[in-house]
């Protein structure tokens, strides 16, 4: 498949280039549209002579075009007994020499591998900053906002999870396959894609230069296996699916995890927090949701015309600080209230039913748990008359398994707040 970034053909060629996969037949099927488009012909006083000289210098035009066109395909790989799907950006430039970067970019919720790959576009700048561009596929998961039913998307899970095992063997063929430099793979991705960005973040950060979660936040990581990593985060306190508590929960993980100053500096949206080195940095930002035609959903990837900033380009700013391409990218900054998570929780399974023990806090009398989905809407609600010194054990939780936020009250003191991963 191949995209070109032309001026008033670029509408006729995407469409086109969405039906076509071979650079042949998308050009035989270009070729006349293009004539039709900038010269004009009468089809009642057709002159051979003159259409022959304007097949000759549109041919001459698409090869010097043809380095700003980006050639793309549909790949496989068998992952344990699974084939999975994913699409590469190959930028013209690319000529098997040189070290190229590599951005991973993962589709969020019901979404799929070639539409984040039409909003994203990061194929646009392969060849500027010298990277190639994938967009992996997701099986199916089930689906948080509706129960019962399934939807394309990444796993929650932390370990033995299919997708964990997709991205590492992803990122070996890539490099096996192509001249990738290995200190360059940033991932990034958008919703559930932000959330597994995060899993890969903890599980493979030895392997990632940084990481730009979107819209999603996954709060509950351990056995990360990098001392630190880069991380950008943007989300919106308006988001219509992802409970914002999640994604605070996220920032603040990665603020830990990487020993940064708990005093950051803030630069409009945004808020920088600086560790020991410039590979501890954590970026969040916030934006203020603006619905138009363009993007009616707050839950989005945002881009102008909607807004005054492009999603894309402030993830390509924090990669090139952080090594992609060899320009440096403008530090992008955020400000946002954030919250302790105490890591006091144990979850186990028992039967159908789910045992949930608190331990590590005190509250003594009345006290009200609750347990929201990851839409914010309550599925829990339990109230209990604690002794002194007596634990909290909510019994009998009959809820599925996936991500959830977990919240005690005594009186009208919040004493718990944190995110819950059931398995």
């Amino acid at each position: 498949m191949v995209e070109c970034n032309l001026p008033k053909v670029k509408v006729a060629s995407s469409i086109l280039v969405s039906r076509f996969n071979s650079p042949p037949v998308f050009l035989s099927i270009l070729i006349p549209r293009v004539i039709v488009l900038y010269q004009p012909f009468s089809y009642f006083h057709f002159n051979p002579e003159a259409f022959m000289h304007r097949i000759s210098l549109l041919v001459f035009i698409i090869f010097l075009l043809l380095p700003a066109c980006i050639f793309a395909d549909d790949r496989t790989i068998e992952v344990n007994g699974i084939t999975r799907e994913y699409i590469i950006d190959i930028p013209a430039n690319y000529n098997g020499s040189g070290q190229f970067g590599l951005i991973i970019c993962f589709h969020g919720l019901t979404g799929t591998a070639g539409n984040v790959r039409t909003y994203a576009s990061f194929y646009q700048f392969g060849a500027q900053d010298n990277f190639i561009t994938v967009y992996p596929q997701g099986l199916q998961i089930d689906n948080p906002l509706s129960p019962g039913t399934t939807a394309t998307g990444w796993l929650f899970e932390l370990t033995n999870s299919r997708d964990i095992e997709f991205a590492d063997m992803l990122i070996d063929t890539l490099l096996e396959n192509y001249q990738i430099d290995p200190s360059k793979v940033f991932v990034t991705g958008i919703s559930n894609g932000g959330f597994f960005s995060d899993i890969l973040g903890c599980k493979l950060g030895d392997r990632l230069a940084a990481i730009a979660p979107v819209i999603g936040g996954y709060p509950i990581l351990t056995g990360c296996v990098s001392d630190i990593l880069p991380v950008f985060r943007l989300v919106t306190m308006e988001d219509e699916l992802v409970d914002t508590n999640f994604v605070i929960a996220a920032n603040e993980f990665w603020v830990s995890h990487n020993d940064c100053d708990q005093s950051p500096a803030v630069d409009g949206i945004c808020k920088r927090y600086s560790g020991n080195s410039a590979n501890s940095e954590v970026i969040y930002c916030v934006y203020e949701c603006k619905k138009s035609t363009y993007q009616p959903s707050c839950h989005t990837w945002p881009l102008p015309p909607s807004y005054n900033f492009s999603t894309t380009e402030m993830v390509l700013d924090f990669f090139r600080i952080h090594g992609l391409g060899t320009s440096t990218g403008t530090q992008h900054v955020k400000n946002i209230r954030a919250g302790s998570v105490p890591a006091n929780l144990k979850v186990v399974r028992s039967g159908k039913f789910i045992n949930t023990y608190i331990t590590g806090f005190s509250a003594t009398g009345p006290v009200t748990a609750e347990i929201d989905d990851i839409l914010g809407r309550t599925v829990f609600t339990e109230k209990i008359n604690l002794s002194a010194g007596e634990e909290l054990v909510l019994r009998n939780v009959q809820i599925k398994r996936g991500l959830y936020f977990i919240r005690v009250k005594s009186g009208m003191t919040r004493v718990v707040n944190l995110p819950l991963f059931l398995y």
